[in-house]
């Protein structure tokens, strides 16, 4: 009988690039508690957490991955329409209206979508 394999997504060590959603996730968010306690977190900080611009997003979320050689996303929120391109209602308010017209492409990547049907913090 032969043991059973690790497989390679668990056998590589990765770093968690983390991205908060609209207005940062803070101290009280379960993202934010999670990534105190995890070393291999990086944070993904934006220049303005309270009125988005798509592409400044996007260029901060690419150059954090981009500058580790295993990246794993966790998103939040508006994170996540940065990261995967999901839609998460950037309609709902104006000043997020930037993000509208989701794409809706297949992601060239692997990829887990972990979600819930509440937003307690």
């Amino acid at each position: 009988m032969t043991a059973p394999q690790t497989p390679l997504f668990m056998s590589i060590t990765h770093s968690i690039i983390t991205v908060p959603g609209w207005r940062n996730s803070g101290v009280g968010y379960l993202q934010s508690q999670w990534a105190a306690q995890r070393p291999d977190a990086v944070w993904v900080a934006q220049d303005d957490w309270v009125t988005p611009a798509r592409t400044a997003w996007v260029h901060a979320l690419s150059s954090a991955i981009q500058a580790h050689s295993h990246p794993a996303v966790v998103a939040h929120s508006l994170g996540c329409i940065v990261t995967t391109h999901l839609p998460a209602d950037p309609e709902r308010r104006a000043i997020r209206s930037d993000f509208s017209l989701v794409p809706g492409q297949r992601l060239p990547y692997r990829h887990v979508l972990l979600g819930h049907d509440n937003h307690v913090h």
